[in-house]
């Protein structure tokens, strides 16, 4: 997924995801912009997992378990 399609799909600027993507670790910002970006990769089926302080990562969730 480009930059672009994650901005049209989250309804948050592609620069701030940009910008995001430049940062190590947590993106910090304002919390409307991570939650939607968040929220769009879940419905794509992107699973979060862990914390920021303990084995954070993402999966992909194919539905079958």
């Amino acid at each position: 997924m480009t930059a672009d399609e994650l901005a049209r799909e989250s309804g948050v600027g592609v620069a701030t995801i940009r910008r995001f993507e430049l940062m190590a670790g947590v993106p910090s910002g304002n919390a409307r912009s991570v939650e939607a970006i968040q929220a769009a990769l879940e419905l794509l089926g992107v699973e979060f997992i862990g914390t920021p302080e303990d084995r954070p990562g993402v999966r992909l969730n194919t539905g079958s378990k």
